[in-house]
């Protein structure tokens, strides 16, 4: 339908970035990101071959005009494809609302990407979409309650904890017994009043 297309065509740019749409083209220059570090994510699922690449893609793309929007990470200085991030169950008051709530999740950068400015420029430009255009009530971001790691890259962005869900989901990746049990999940969010103080924070992490 014509959301679904919308949706599809969706690009977000910033000054280092570009959130581009998902397709299935870029599981070889996907795969290439993934593997500038072979060791297997601890929390994160990150595919090391062709094929689970091409499977994440496809799982991704199955939800767009449900409640999903996949992009691409490119950047721009080589318009290398760097990783994943996306809009993901996203939900409505009502049924003739905008959408209402928003997840910034599933996302990965490649290593040499990592602690860059690229994944502030992202989050920009992802809560910007959200407030400002979508104007959404609320933007979370969720991980695995044990990874210290995400919590302090989401605290860090100024989202607030909500609390820890007990058994809330599968766990992924590669970290002793996390596939093996359910896993709880530490909830953080954004909501419209705090948007502006985060905003002007990650435009001067930016700028410096």
């Amino acid at each position: 339908d014509s959301k679904k297309i919308e949706q599809m065509k969706l690009i977000l740019s910033g000054r280092l970035l570009r959130l581009i749409p998902l397709t299935p083209t870029h599981a070889p220059a996907l795969l290439k990101a993934s593997l500038e570090d072979s060791t297997p994510r601890q929390y994160t699922l990150v595919p090391q071959n062709l094929e689970a690449m091409e499977s994440l893609i496809h799982t991704h793309l199955s939800r767009v005009g449900i409640d999903r929007i996949p992009f691409a990470q490119q950047r721009i200085r080589d318009d290398k494809i760097v990783g994943i991030t996306c809009f993901l169950d996203m939900r409505k008051y009502t049924a003739s609302s905008s959408w209402d709530v928003v997840e910034i999740g599933s996302t990965w950068l490649a290593a040499s990407c990592r602690r860059t400015p690229l994944n502030t420029e992202s989050k920009l430009l992802m809560l910007t979409h959200a407030f400002e255009v979508l104007r959404c009530q609320r933007v979370q971001f969720r991980t695995d309650a044990r990874n210290e790691v995400s919590r302090r890259a989401i605290e860090r962005l100024g989202a607030r904890l909500d609390g820890v869900l007990r058994n809330w989901e599968r766990g992924f990746g590669a970290a002793p017994g996390v596939s093996e049990r359910p896993r709880d999940t530490a909830m953080y969010s954004v909501v419209p009043e705090e948007w502006a103080d985060m905003k002007a924070r990650l435009e001067k992490w930016l700028s410096a």
